[in-house]
């Protein structure tokens, strides 16, 4: 199921780290490579997970997005700045906007 979710960018990562060694659009394959950084951003009005919902953020925030440690098939934990995370490709087919729409 959807929690309204669309990516804002995708990358491949320089080392398993939040380096961005190239970058993609978020429709295209990233391939050759087990994990991608996904940038993912939940949509206005979009109901999240959970028993409640988070206060909404001030007006200068950009990204909103659920909170990373529910985010699915993340590469051994690792999260990023502005709701990105490198994320397992497999599931996904080497694509962020699937990975983003997971959830």
């Amino acid at each position: 199921e959807s929690f309204g979710h669309t990516c804002v960018s995708a990358a491949e990562e320089v080392a398993d780290n939040c380096e961005v060694l190239y970058e993609k659009a978020c429709g295209e394959v990233i391939a050759g490579t087990s994990d991608m950084l996904c940038k993912c951003r939940r949509q206005p009005g979009a109901v999240p997970p959970g028993p409640a919902a988070p206060s909404p953020p001030p007006p200068s925030a950009s990204l909103s997005c659920a909170s990373r440690s529910t985010w699915p098939d993340l590469k051994d934990g690792i999260t990023c700045e502005a709701c990105t995370a490198l994320v397992q490709t497999a599931p996904y087919g080497g694509r962020c906007d699937r990975y983003c729409e997971s959830f």
